[in-house]
C-alpha cells in the first residue's frame, strides 16, 4: 500500500473461524499492526468483534490500542490493532452508536467505503500513524537528502539506531551528527548519539 514516499505491506488473511489453520495465527502474531475488517451490513458488530477476540485469545494473542507489552517471556502476545468498518455508504454510524462506543473502549474504529472510495486516504494515514514508526533521511555533506528512500524505524529510535541501520562502520566510527528538518526550521544542528529522531528528520553523519 503506497503512503506518501513509502510502501506498507498488507497481508490479506482468510476470515477467522474455529477451524482456522495455525499459519494464519502465526502471521497475526508476527504483524506490527492488525486490522479487523467488518461491514456495516453486519447484524451485530459486537458479536463479530467478540468472536474474533475469543479466537485470538485462545491462541494467546491480544489486540491493544497502544503500547503493547513486548516482554518476550509474557505468555500473551500483545499487538496494536484497530477496527475498520466497510460499506459506510450503506449505513449511518450514529444508528449504531451504542455498539461503536463499546468497541472503541478496546480499539480505535475507522470507517470506509471501498466501493465509493470514502475515507481511503484518511485510513492510509491512520495505518501509518498506528504503526508508530518514523521516516528518517540521510544526506552527505554538501549534498541534498534523498527523500525517496527513507529509513523506517520505531518511534523512540535514536541517531545511533539510524547509523547502525545505514551501516555498522558508520555507527562504529561516528564522530558527530548534524540534524536538519524537512521544513527547513533546523539546519545543521549538532545532536548527540542518543538524540531521539522524529518523523522526516534528516541526518548528516560525520566519521
Amino acid at each position: 500500500m503506497p503512503y506518501e514516499n513509502i510502501k506498507i505491506q498488507l497481508v490479506d488473511l482468510p476470515p477467522l473461524w474455529e477451524g482456522s489453520e495455525s499459519w494464519i495465527y502465526n502471521v497475526i502474531r508476527n504483524a506490527d499492526l492488525v486490522t479487523l475488517f467488518f461491514s456495516m451490513e453486519s447484524t451485530s458488530l459486537l458479536d463479530d468483534y467478540e468472536n474474533i477476540k475469543s479466537l485470538l485469545e485462545l491462541k494467546k494473542i491480544k489486540l491493544v490500542k497502544d503500547n503493547p507489552n513486548k516482554d518476550f517471556y509474557k505468555s500473551i502476545k500483545e499487538i496494536r490493532g484497530f477496527i475498520l468498518i466497510n460499506k459506510i455508504d450503506l449505513g449511518d454510524p450514529q444508528e449504531r452508536e451504542e455498539e461503536l462506543e463499546i468497541l472503541e473502549e478496546d480499539l480505535n474504529v475507522y470507517f470506509i467505503s471501498a466501493k465509493e472510495a470514502i475515507n481511503i486516504e484518511d485510513v492510509k494515514k491512520s495505518i501509518f500513524e498506528n504503526l508508530k514508526v518514523v521516516r528518517v533521511y540521510t544526506k552527505k555533506p554538501g549534498y541534498p537528502p534523498d527523500h525517496d528512500r527513507p529509513y523506517i524505524l520505531e518511534e523512540g529510535s535514536t541517531v545511533m539506531d539510524v547509523a547502525e541501520l545505514v551501516h555498522k562502520d558508520i555507527a562504529m566510527k561516528l564522530k558527530y551528527t548534524k540534524l536538519y528538518t524537512k521544513d527547513g526550521s533546523i539546519k545543521g544542528l549538532p545532536v548527540e548519539k542518543n538524540h531521539m529522531v522524529k518523523d522526516e528528520d534528516i541526518l548528516e553523519f560525520h566519521i
